[in-house]
């Protein structure tokens, strides 16, 4: 019998224990390795919304539906346009139902889509991630009546890629339904939109009066009342209210007669000036010449200016004043007129301010 030395015998258990703790270590890393290696499939990776601009098409008018679409992130769909490879995936397609007095204008677009290298593809691909818009362009017929449902469905057929995996086609189905405003034709709505931008808020704004005026002189007024409590929040209004309640604290000497007098000519020195500018943008710019005016670019940014120069001013790094003359008769003016002329001519500072 042979008997092996001390220190070899040492040395061969030390590599039965080493063998032993990889064989068991190994298949654990494995596991883990194939673990962190599998792919998270959201329930939901792509919701879709419906909406119409305008709220309320008339008859004759073109008008869009928006379908805003949302992909979770780390995964994306792809453009509307096919990319030019028998292997490339399917591309989103977006087909619209159109009913009677209804009519489908043109194919349907999409805001700008991502260019980029596709790993799990191999080719450069057109898609979409996060928000986005898909567009449908519609009319409505010339004989159409005013408050007249309509629905229309609305099918997005995709296929959704993260940077690792593609899954199947799916296919969305929604349904969009809404009524036909009243009124004549409106010129922002005689030919179609295709721009990528959702419609500006002032025209949404002025679709809501239109179907305010539709629903009778009660409705129309109910919202002017509305809307006036509400501009008395903005931040050009508030600061207006103490100086004004400081005018009418300082009439307590009079009778109370007289101070609702002179409330009352207060507020119509609000309504002249408002209805007064316009009626007057309405003639010189026309319908919805106000409304273009005030979401120009350009206006925006000369107001921008403005209020910049405004702001250094009352900073301190230069002064602006009006000339000596003008401010002298504007406060001898002042001192001079009294009465309900004055208040007349208070209403009126309000409104520009």
């Amino acid at each position: 019998m042979r008997v092996l030395p001390i220190d070899r015998l040492k040395t061969k258990f030390q590599w039965y224990w080493f063998a032993l703790l990889i064989s068991l270590i190994l298949p654990q890393a494995a596991s883990a390795q194939f673990e962190s290696s599998e792919v998270h499939i959201p329930e939901i990776i792509a919701t879709f919304s419906l909406s119409l601009e305008p709220k309320s098409p008339r008859a004759g008018e073109h008008a869009r539906i928006l379908i805003k679409g949302q992909v979770v992130e780390g995964w994306h769909i792809y453009s509307l346009v096919p990319a030019d490879d028998e292997f490339a995936p399917l591309p989103t397609k977006v087909t619209t139902e159109s009913g009677q007095q209804m009519e489908l204008v043109g194919p349907p677009y999409e805001s700008n889509p991502v260019v980029a290298f596709d790993p799990v593809i191999g080719m450069e691909l057109s898609y979409h991630e996060n928000s986005f818009y898909f567009f449908q362009n519609l009319m409505l017929a010339e004989m159409t009546s005013g408050n007249q449902p309509f629905s229309s469905n609305v099918s997005i057929r995709y296929q959704a890629c993260s940077d690792k995996i593609c899954l199947p086609p799916k296919t969305e189905k929604l349904t969009l339904s809404f009524t036909s405003g009243m009124g004549p034709l409106r010129t922002e709505f005689e030919i179609p939109r295709y721009d990528i931008n959702p419609l500006p808020s002032a025209l949404e704004a002025e679709d809501e009066l239109g179907n305010a005026l539709a629903g009778g002189v009660s409705g129309f007024v109910l919202l002017a009342i509305l809307s006036g409590f509400l501009a008395l929040l903005t931040p050009c209004v508030f600061p207006m209210i103490p100086v004004t309640m400081a005018f009418f604290t300082k009439q307590e000497n009079t009778s109370y007669t007289r101070v609702l007098k002179l409330a009352s000519l207060f507020g119509l020195g609000i309504i002249g000036t408002y209805t007064l500018t316009g009626m007057s943008l309405s003639v010189i710019l026309g319908a919805t010449g106000a409304i273009q005016l005030a979401t120009n670019g350009y206006v925006n940014f000369a107001i921008g200016l403005l209020f910049l120069v405004f702001a250094f001013s009352l900073m301190g790094f230069f002064t602006l004043s009006l000339p000596a003359n003008f401010s002298n008769r504007m406060d001898q003016l002042s001192r001079k007129t009294g009465g309900s002329f004055g208040i007349v001519l208070m209403g009126l500072v309000f409104t520009l301010t």
